[in-house]
């Protein structure tokens, strides 16, 4: 993979990755209104802050918000996560080794380096119905050789 233009841009590269292997994967770079106000309150608070972030972008920081569906399972009835009611939030940044942030994408090459990420997981069964919510985060060495 190629990380520097991943960070450079992160909705392209996704999406010509998408089409790949078991899952589909949309980004969520836009959302009208009716499909926002259909959405529980903590699903519709994520896909604003993507959309206010992705017109803010800063270099080496971005938040993305993806659904995921598995190809394997399209049209089953058979209950799983991956479609359209869930919401994966993802905040990522680049860093050098140990804790300093990149300021740009440019700065990746030559150094060692770590992505860092946050996510949540959002279940959404509609706007009157209880949403679920996983988080976490991990920060990944990556291979300088690659950059």
């Amino acid at each position: 993979s190629n990380w520097q233009s991943f960070c450079e841009n992160p909705y392209a590269y996704i999406k010509s990755a998408s089409a790949h292997g078991n899952f589909a994967i949309n980004v969520r770079e836009t959302a009208s209104s009716e499909e926002i106000n259909a959405r529980n309150q903590i699903t519709r608070d994520a896909l604003g802050r993507c959309v206010k972030d992705k017109s803010s972008q800063q270099n080496a920081q971005f938040r993305l918000c993806l659904t995921v569906k598995e190809a394997a399972l399209a049209g089953s009835d058979r209950p799983f996560w991956f479609d359209d009611n869930h919401l994966l939030e993802v905040n990522i940044e680049f860093r050098e080794k140990g804790a300093r942030k990149i300021e740009s994408c440019k700065d990746l090459v030559g150094k060692q380096i770590e992505m860092q990420t946050y996510f949540s997981a959002y279940t959404d069964h509609g706007h009157r119905k209880k949403a679920g919510r996983i988080s976490g985060g991990m920060r990944i060495p990556l291979e300088s050789a690659r950059l």
